[in-house]
């Protein structure tokens, strides 16, 4: 009998479109169709947190929360492609392409000294694979896949057999079919859109180094295709736009201005480098010029060190003094420029075809900001912090599950007042958010 439950269970999350319990007042739809309901995006919308996808994190998705929310005014279905195991593509290939999800764990770094620390395990090709379900089908309906660009939505190669680790999984059509494609087909009333999150933050998480952000024409030419074709029949919803680079620990929480030095150590680091760079106090980490040209600087404030450096390095070998930190874990004042101007330009275009097709637009950039700044849910208190603000995972930039079901009261606050609906908001008891020890 345990087992026959085991497996009902099993089932029940790996291949129907299970909801998180809920309770759903009654509601008002407005101006709004919630019959067929569709989403489209990336990280954000899959569930995507603590470095890695997993069917827990899938079913706390922002467009699943919202689901259930419009199901308690018009009935209706939602599916998503759960998968069986986590898997994570890891920031650091050279290790290894895909890990676990990062937990909170204990670590003892180079000094020997032990503490909590996010950690994750390296898993083979092979184990990745075996934890992605297969689905051939064109009943799919959240279509956010992680790491998807705006370009790749009209992309066939995307869901190819060499394509997204994910979405070749249950394109409707392997190599032929595209991410906007399986979303048409299911001709959908109401459709939730959230792109351009990945075409900027894959350029920010490299450090800028041998990635480019999609350009303002290019990123507007892919939003109007996807609105012009899934409102041909009159569809309307809801589209996000993108937070500023600094609503994110991943960006924040280590100071470019990080090292104190009293005066025998910035004498000796003068001499030993033969520049004088050091002073008493705060100083920069040492980095090269954005030019490769061979001379260094420190690093000044607004620039950036990103969180997945090598800590040890950083404590114990003389990373950012002696040696510059690498491209690949900075952000100059120049990449840095380039992203806001990126984000600003985006959010224009977003802004417009919002008010073009008639959709209401949940505000992520002011949303975030209020974060960093403070707020209060449920009389608790929040803020941007690295796991101790209570919104974010533990990759420092996705939010984990609490996170991510305030952010779906925000989108559900966007549609209740540009469609005159009265949904109801979520109070996610089952969310979790970081597990300690």
């Amino acid at each position: 009998m345990r087992n026959t439950k085991l497996f009902f269970i099993l089932t029940c999350l790996l291949l129907s479109g299970c909801k998180p319990e809920i309770n759903l007042p009654d509601g008002t739809a407005g101006r709004a169709d919630f019959t067929r309901v569709v989403a489209l995006g990336g990280d954000f919308f899959s569930g995507y947190q603590d470095d890695a996808l997993y069917n827990e994190a899938q079913r706390y998705s922002i467009p699943n929360l919202v689901a259930a929310q419009l199901q308690s005014v018009t009935p209706s279905v939602f599916y998503q492609p759960y998968i069986t195991h986590e898997v994570g593509i890891n920031s650091k290939p050279w290790e290894g392409i895909y890990t676990t999800k990062s937990i909170l764990g204990f670590k003892t770094d180079c000094n020997g000294v032990s503490d909590l620390f996010p950690l994750k395990s390296v898993i083979t090709q092979s184990e990745a694979e075996a934890g992605l379900q297969t689905y051939i089908n064109g009943t799919i309906q959240n279509l956010a896949i992680p790491f998807c660009k705006s370009v790749d939505v009209n992309d066939p190669a995307f869901g190819s057999a060499s394509g997204n680790f994910y979405y070749r999984h249950f394109t409707s059509s392997q190599g032929t079919s595209t991410l906007l494609n399986d979303a048409a087909m299911q001709n959908p009333t109401f459709i939730m859109l959230w792109l351009g999150m990945e075409d900027i933050f894959s350029f920010a998480q490299q450090g800028g180094k041998d990635v480019s952000i999609t350009s303002l024409s290019v990123f507007e030419s892919q939003i109007d295709s996807v609105l012009k074709t899934l409102t041909a029949n009159g569809t309307k919803g809801v589209i996000a736009n993108i937070p500023e680079l600094e609503s994110f620990p991943f960006y924040t929480l280590i100071s470019p201005r990080g090292l104190t030095l009293s005066l025998t150590q910035a004498d000796s680091l003068n001499q030993l480098t033969g520049l004088q760079l050091y002073n008493v106090g705060e100083n920069g980490f040492f980095i090269e010029y954005p030019d490769n040209s061979g001379t260094y600087r420190q690093m000044g404030k607004g620039e950036s060190v990103l969180l997945d450096i090598p800590i040890d390095s950083l404590k114990c070998y003389s990373m950012g003094l002696i040696q510059p930190l690498p491209d690949r874990y900075t952000l100059d004042s120049t990449e840095v420029s380039l992203i806001h101007q990126s984000i600003a330009g985006y959010n224009n275009i977003i802004k417009q075809k919002a008010l073009q097709y008639d959709f209401a637009m949940a505000d992520m950039n002011r949303f975030f900001k209020n974060v960093v700044s403070g707020i209060q849910w449920d009389g608790v208190a929040l803020n941007a912090g690295f796991i101790s603000g209570g919104i974010f995972s533990l990759d420092g930039y996705h939010p984990h599950q609490k996170g991510y079901s305030i952010i779906a009261n925000e989108f559900i606050s966007s549609i209740n007042n540009h469609y005159g609906a009265a949904l109801p908001w979520i109070n996610c008891t089952g969310c979790n958010g970081i597990k300690f020890p």
